[in-house]
């Protein structure tokens, strides 16, 4: 469980200084319901503002399905439409060959992006493949270089990015297109509070400077990492890892209880160590050693377990969870678990030590031979 945590939720997305990106929406405030935003408004938030350092703007994944045909029998797949400084802001870099440039807006070459796993299935992975043409939707692209499987924008299954050329006139007649999410990355020391205070005022002065268009038009501001893992999965999550807690300190309070009844069948053994001089402090060392030894055990048990039965686990998972498909036992859930079972130790194995500490040696050793 921790381990599917972990890959969703605490792990830092796989871009360059994630901190600083964030999601941005056009709002309509009277509803308080996000927006898609227009090219014209994405640029007056990164000019008028002071907080973004960049932008980079994506067709909303909902308008870019597609058909290939280049591979036999016809595929649909989910083609990312971004402008041409998407990859720079994320800092991603090419597995192979390169990702398109603002310097490609001038040339007439249609140009393609596509996903690792898609270099792997259809291409086996072939260097050649760089240059030659795919087929979407009827309309020849040229590949020119292949993206990382980690980059999971605008969807977790895009395929192929193409070069989307946003650069529009400035008339009031664009800024009601609302087909663009726009991703910024904050100016050094910014966070996703100061940046939603300050477009909050860009958003402001527009609507006075717009009022056709942008009247009753707010701007929201969230890490992306929260945009990529939506609102509802953090408390599901986190949720399931308390539920997990429970069930661990359950069974740990039931092994302590166990373990409290062996002690009781051992007080004339213990009785006897101390009678023979051996203190409570060393009686309590060799007990909280077993206890001890028992929450080791039972760690690496847990991992195994949790190393063969992972892929089970993930397979049970509701689809489209993002991110599931990173989760995999890693140090930081050997971490986890290590300390989990550090933490466990004290509770199965000081408490019968505690317990028969208050034994009397004479009382234990009075009944029998």
């Amino acid at each position: 469980v921790f381990s599917v945590l972990n890959a969703v939720l605490l792990r830092p997305l796989p871009y360059e200084d994630p901190d600083r990106l964030v999601s941005l929406w056009t709002v309509n405030t009277v509803q308080d319901l996000p927006d898609g935003s227009s090219w014209e408004n994405a640029r007056d938030w990164l000019e008028r503002g002071s907080s973004l350092e960049e932008i980079a703007l994506v067709l909303r994944p909902e308008f870019t399905g597609a058909t290939v045909t280049s591979f036999g029998e016809p595929e649909r797949i989910h083609v990312g439409l971004v402008s041409a400084g998407f990859f720079e802001l994320l800092g991603v870099r090419p597995v192979a060959g390169r990702f398109f440039g603002p310097s490609d807006l001038d040339t007439d070459a249609r140009l393609a992006v596509i996903d690792e796993g898609l270099w792997q299935d259809r291409f086996a992975r072939d260097p050649a493949a760089l240059g030659s043409a795919l087929t979407i939707d009827g309309q020849e692209v040229t590949i020119v270089g292949v993206a990382p499987h980690d980059l999971t924008i605008p969807r977790a299954e895009t395929a192929v990015w193409r070069l989307l050329d946003v650069r529009t006139p400035a008339d009031a007649d664009r800024r009601h297109w609302d087909a663009y999410w726009v991703i910024g990355r904050l100016g050094p020391g910014v966070d996703a509070a100061l940046a939603r205070e300050d477009l909050t005022r860009v958003a402001a002065e527009l609507e006075l400077v717009h009022p056709e268009t942008n009247r009753d038009r707010g701007v929201s501001v969230t890490p992306l990492l929260d945009e990529v893992v939506g609102a509802e999965l953090p408390t599901l999550l986190w949720t399931l890892m308390a539920s997990m807690v429970l069930v661990l300190l359950i069974g740990a309070t039931n092994v302590a209880q166990l373990l409290l009844s062996r002690g009781i069948d051992r007080r004339r053994e213990l009785a006897v160590r101390a009678s023979l001089g051996a203190t409570r402090a060393r009686i309590g060392r060799q007990l909280a050693f077993e206890g001890g030894l028992l929450s080791v055990a039972s760690c690496v048990a847990g991992v195994l377990l949790a190393i063969f039965g992972l892929r089970a686990f993930v397979a049970l998972v509701p689809t489209g969870v993002p991110r599931i498909e990173g989760t995999s036992v890693d140090p930081a859930v050997l971490l986890a678990s290590v300390l989990v079972a550090g933490l466990v130790a004290p509770l199965v194995g000081l408490l019968p030590v505690l317990s028969a500490s208050r034994s009397e040696v004479a009382d234990a050793l009075r009944g029998g031979g």
